[in-house]
């Protein structure tokens, strides 16, 4: 029966192998407009330089989508670069053994740098024909363009007319097609943008590119003026019902720290992907409260700073929680998880520091505080909750000096065995209070002030210490 057995798996792996090496030597007949899971990035610059490549490069990089860029600044674009075949040689969907490198495009520019020639553009455009690959464009102003040299004509149309800038437009979605775009946007709400941005107007005209496409626009998003502030542009020609090529363009500011940005990012790489991508995305949304159980400092909106002290006035320059804010914290907390149930689930974070919750900090053997209003809250609320070790007194974890008398503006550690007991002694309060999900969290820290990321030297204000 082994041998049998064996017999029967050598004929199988034959056979498969066999199999293998048919496909692996015949060369299909005909092209079938194969493309890499891989996406282009044109960019005005460096990362340094192109505000829009700072924008889209971190999120390309955390759903792991693979991507080549091309500074259209210092690198010329071939054809060869977007669609070859195995021996490299530039190549059309309709040969046999020809790949296109890239099944969308990204631009972080309209107009992208004027080194990107008219030739260059011709290009890019005839490869998203061939292989019906999208373009997105991040932001811009939405020109024309023409070529004084020959073939002469218009080589670059996004089909707009520009209305109006601004910084305060109050966007309102016009997708008509929500299970397909935007599917992850709430778009009956008001979309503000908060930085600048250029508005137009289609034309929607008879004009045409030198290549006999004319761009048909469909606002996606618009001012409240009813102006386009991102659109979809597709390339007709009267031959065909179908575009001969397909665009979304913004023309809004975008960066990482904006909030619109943020909502704008995934589509932006889910569309000119056709929802055909290597990589994943998740959206988590927490909110961390720090410091829980010790007072901290007011803040001053007059003059951007803590409020002074006041040795005339005490207890006007720091608050501490108490049990009425718990409270507060648990129904406002309630009203947001049934006003939204997608996030039925959510629960604030407290970060906390067991120092405010005991009666000594320094005893040998911890005590709560029972007495204390908050640390009771605390405790009869905390089911409502989650909790994050913040370290038992906050002490910031920098490196201790070098060598060890020279000045620092802040308590340092100088023993690893102190380190420990600001993390162990914290934990130990985790047990006295009964808090949840102690052993899921063992290995979860917040240092105080978030420090040890970087070696401050002893400073935040290097003035201090000019030597």
């Amino acid at each position: 029966m082994k041998n049998k057995n064996a017999q029967f798996k050598f004929s199988l792996l034959c056979s498969v192998l066999m199999t293998w090496l048919v496909f692996a030597v015949t060369t299909p007949a005909f092209a079938d407009n194969a493309v890499k899971l891989k996406i282009l990035l044109l960019t005005t610059g460096e990362v340094t330089e192109d505000a829009g490549y700072a924008y889209i490069k971190p999120v390309l990089d955390e759903m792991g989508v693979p991507y080549d860029v091309l500074n259209s600044k210092t690198q010329d674009l071939t054809a060869a670069m977007l669609a070859s075949t195995a021996g490299g040689s530039s190549c059309l969907a309709a040969e046999a053994g020809c790949v296109g490198n890239y099944n969308g495009i990204i631009l972080t520019d309209a107009g992208l740098n004027p080194a990107f020639t008219p030739t260059e553009w011709d290009m890019l455009h005839n490869y998203q024909k061939n292989f019906g690959v999208r373009q997105a464009v991040l932001s811009g102003w939405p020109g024309t363009y023409w070529d004084p040299e020959s073939p002469f004509g218009v080589y670059l149309d996004y089909g707009l007319v520009f209305s109006s800038s601004g910084t305060g437009y109050e966007g309102k979605w016009t997708v008509t097609k929500p299970k397909e775009m935007f599917e992850y946007v709430n778009l009956a709400n008001p979309f503000p943008i908060t930085d600048f941005a250029f508005a137009a107007n289609p034309r929607n005209d008879t004009a045409t590119l030198r290549d006999g496409s004319m761009p048909k626009v469909e606002p996606l998003l618009t001012t409240q003026n009813g102006e386009a502030l991102l659109s979809i542009v597709r390339y007709m020609v009267p031959s065909q019902t179908t575009p001969v090529r397909e665009v979304m363009i913004s023309t809004i500011s975008n960066a990482t720290f904006l909030i619109h940005s943020k909502v704008l990012a995934y589509e932006f790489i889910n569309w000119v992907t056709q929802g055909v991508f290597v990589g994943a995305r998740f959206v988590h949304m927490a909110t961390h409260l720090d410091d829980l159980f010790l007072a901290n400092n007011l803040w001053n909106p007059d003059i951007n700073n803590n409020y002074p002290a006041d040795p005339n006035v005490p207890g006007t320059t720091t608050y501490r929680l108490n049990s009425a804010d718990i409270a507060n914290a648990v129904s406002k907390q309630a009203a947001f998880r049934a006003a939204h149930p997608v996030a039925g689930a959510y629960k604030l974070d407290l970060a906390f520091n067991g120092s405010g919750a005991v009666v000594d900090p320094k005893a040998a053997i911890l005590a709560l505080n029972l007495t204390d209003e908050l640390v009771a809250a605390v405790m009869a609320n905390k089911a409502n909750f989650r909790f994050i070790n913040h370290t038992f007194t906050h002490l910031d974890m920098d490196k201790a000096p070098v060598p060890a008398n020279a000045p620092c503006d802040y308590p340092t550690f100088t023993t690893l065995a102190a380190i420990k007991a600001e993390i162990t002694k914290n934990r130990t309060v985790w047990g006295l209070l009964a808090l949840p999900e102690k052993s899921d969290n063992n290995r979860v820290l917040v240092s105080g002030n978030h420090s040890g990321l970087k070696d401050r030297k002893c400073t935040d204000e290097i003035a201090k210490h000019p030597e």
